[in-house]
């Protein structure tokens, strides 16, 4: 940590006495790392000066512990600019390492360069994040039935939905039988992330939770805070949105069927608010309301999966008769998230 921030504060030195005696030289700032994923690494390098806008970063990346180096993309200069909402973007390179390893750290260099003066090096080392566990089975088994279910129940059990998302535990595998469960539903319970609880259809026939068709509700709505939950195979039915976060951490939507939704999976509230980060979201089939495509209305609107945050998969998922199939509207300016750190 000592030596990169060394090696950064020097290059700043010299680029303010560069910048100084001309604007067009680099003035290297605060290497950023973005949330991982899976398979990609994102980086941010904060800079000032080069008004010319000539400079470059080269990265090459290797698996911790090769000798060899991988060259990756080049990353990209972003200039400072307003945007739409009357924010400042810039000034900074942006870039990702792509195709990579879940769960295996890596060396990464970064080489600045500006013909103008300025120059600086970096090396860090980051890790993948791993892919959430499929068929975990919980510490604890508990089961949920609908109140139209018929048949012999097991313990121990839930009296309904609602208590379940307002009791569960860490390490829960709750697992929802064969019916209708009339919602909306809040959760109020949280996982950690070596025992998030799990929410999933038992296996005996479908089980499905519906919002009721109010467009004003999430069916499944996550309290802020509640972290480390899991969604598979399960119905989702009836509401404004099928799963929606507020700042939530680790959860996972795999294997469910969303349907009759505006938005099919939300990762924040409107605006940016509330972020989440490193959902998983994956394999799933959201079909939302519209057959036909129009250009967006006040009543028509909406997207399967609505990204806002950071460090997010989604992946393989079927979308269908949404306004938009994947949407990063509404998402706030970066803010930092963790500084470079010494291999």
């Amino acid at each position: 940590m000592m030596w990169i921030c060394a090696v950064m504060l020097a290059a700043l030195n010299f680029g303010l006495a560069q910048g100084a005696e001309n604007p067009e030289a680099i003035v290297p700032g605060i290497l950023l790392v973005d949330n991982p994923t899976i398979h990609h690494l994102a980086f941010r390098w904060l800079v000032s000066g080069d008004q010319n806008v000539n400079a470059t970063v080269q990265v090459s990346y290797r698996k911790r512990g090769q000798e060899s180096w991988n060259t990756a993309l080049p990353m990209l200069r972003i200039s400072k600019q307003t945007t739409a909402e009357g924010g400042v973007t810039g000034d900074l390179f942006a870039g990702s390492v792509l195709n990579l390893e879940p769960a295996t750290d890596y060396d990464v260099r970064f080489e600045l360069n500006d013909p103008d003066g300025g120059q600086a090096t970096s090396n860090i080392t980051v890790s993948t994040r791993s892919e959430p566990v499929e068929n975990q089975t919980g510490k604890r088994q508990v089961h949920v039935y609908s109140a139209e279910f018929r048949g012999a129940q097991l313990s121990p059990s839930f009296p309904d939905l609602q208590i379940a998302f307002s009791n569960a535990h860490a390490g829960d595998l709750v697992l929802l039988h064969a019916g209708t469960y009339a919602g909306p539903f809040r959760v109020f319970v949280s996982g950690t992330d070596k025992e998030p609880i799990l929410f999933r259809a038992a296996g005996d026939g479908e089980a499905i939770i519906d919002g009721g068709g109010q467009n004003d509700r999430s069916v499944i709505e996550i309290e802020p805070g509640c972290n480390h939950l899991y969604f598979e195979r399960l119905s989702v039915r009836g509401g404004r949105v099928g799963i929606r976060g507020a700042q939530n951490e680790g959860v996972v939507v795999r294997r469910c069927a969303i349907s009759d939704v505006l938005y099919g999976v939300s990762t924040g509230t409107s605006k940016g608010q509330f972020m989440c980060n490193n959902w998983y979201v994956a394999d799933n089939i959201l079909t939302g309301r519209y057959t036909r495509w129009k250009k967006r209305t006040q009543d028509h609107f909406g997207a399967g999966i609505n990204i806002a945050g950071r460090g997010h998969v989604a992946c393989y998922n079927r979308i269908r008769n949404f306004w938009d199939g994947i949407s990063i509207a509404h998402v706030k300016l970066p803010v930092p998230l963790s500084w470079a750190t010494d291999p």
